[in-house]
């Protein structure tokens, strides 16, 4: 059964659990820890080339500067694609939406789209709710 061929109800489903694993997967590019090592490279990145490009305009080479400054802008490009949840959604939908119209009764598809749902509905909930202080006491003394 195609993904058209669903009921209405069904059809809805399918799209809220993409909906909802795609903002998850911006959420883990955009900001999630995880991923701090890939946004610190990356930054690290940029700078480097900006310090190369300013050591190459002070010492008068031109051209190697000009290079540094295309390097240091694919570099702040990538930097700002890590940072920018429109264009990540973007590109997570575009990764995503043909899985349920092409293979929508795969299972390892809907394992992981209704995990990475499940995460970030989880995830949002989480901040409903205050923690608990949990106290642990020594009984031995």
């Amino acid at each position: 059964m195609a993904f058209f061929d669903m009921s209405l109800g069904d059809q809805v489903l399918v799209l809220v659990i993409y909906a909802l694993a795609i903002m998850r997967l911006t959420r883990l590019v955009n900001s999630d820890t995880i991923l701090d090592p890939l946004r610190i490279r990356l930054a690290d990145r940029e700078r480097q080339a900006l310090v190369l490009q300013r050591e190459a305009k002070i010492a008068g080479q031109n051209a190697r500067a000009a290079v540094m400054a295309r390097q240091r802008q694919r570099w702040q490009t990538a930097n700002y694609f890590m940072g920018c949840p429109w264009c990540v959604s973007m590109w997570a939908a575009a990764g995503l939406t043909w899985v349920p119209l092409w293979f929508p009764h795969n299972p390892v598809a809907w394992y992981l789209a209704v995990m990475l749902a499940f995460t970030h509905v989880a995830g949002l909930g989480s901040r409903l709710f205050v923690p608990e202080v949990v106290t642990v006491e020594d009984v031995n003394p």
